[in-house]
């Protein structure tokens, strides 16, 4: 009887612990799975400090792959990267469909940005999107950049000391709700058309245009009245 006890309670012990070491293992897993995004921002931002591809100067996400270069860096989710003369490329065939682009080139010293192999359909938020990104002077949104989801614009562009010009055609803005700060910091912005917007929704546009130093023409939404 004795024996049997201790048989039913190894059992028992074995069970639980099993258990333990499988609730470990799952919650190392998704301490270490992010998002796309989050993985996706991970990789550039770890290529920069690399030092291996040298000053990067432009940002390419124009779904192409350059002939002759050689594969930098591996992003999880089965996306690459490809470098050349200063040049980041993303090396895919297909779109890089996103959910959330909140501070994505945050800080980065980019100057010119190209986001033609972007699908951002689903996306909601773009806040900080470029957001001190002090050398950016250009980026091409492309056809697939759609906004017509998203509520939040704020400090989209905020401290891009550079960007003397920036091209919002596109920009389908029917479900905005803030833009606060969005142009923020943006001291060498001289015009800008936002034309293309729709702003009947938005509620807070506070500092839009704080510290746009020498911001003289602002062409005005074609739907709605933008209170400053």
């Amino acid at each position: 009887m004795k024996w049997v006890f201790l048989i039913f309670a190894f059992i028992i012990v074995f069970a639980l612990l099993s258990n333990y070491i499988k609730a470990i293992k799952e919650s190392k897993t998704k301490e270490k799975s992010g998002s796309f995004e989050e993985e996706f921002v991970s990789a550039i931002k770890k290529l920069l400090l690399s030092g291996k591809c040298g000053k990067i100067t432009n940002l390419n996400f124009s779904a192409q792959i350059p002939s002759g270069i050689e594969t930098q860096e591996i992003i999880s989710f089965g996306i690459s990267l490809w470098i050349e003369d200063g040049d980041v490329f993303y090396g895919g065939k297909d779109l890089i469909k996103l959910s959330d682009c909140q501070k994505m080139f945050a800080d980065m010293p980019f100057s010119e940005i190209d986001l033609s192999g972007f699908e951002t359909k689903n996306v909601k938020n773009m806040s900080g999107m470029f957001s001190n990104c002090k050398t950016l002077s250009s980026v091409y949104f492309g056809e697939n950049f759609s906004t017509e989801n998203v509520t939040d614009f704020s400090e989209m562009f905020s401290g891009c000391e550079t960007l003397s010009f920036i091209d919002l055609s596109g920009f389908k803005t029917e479900n905005l709700e803030t833009t606060e700060k969005m142009f923020a910091g943006c001291k060498n912005l001289s015009t800008l058309n936002l034309e293309s917007f729709d702003v009947r929704k938005l509620k807070n546009s506070s500092e839009m245009f704080d510290d746009c130093l020498i911001l003289k023409k602002i062409i005005n939404p074609s739907k709605g009245e933008l209170k400053l």
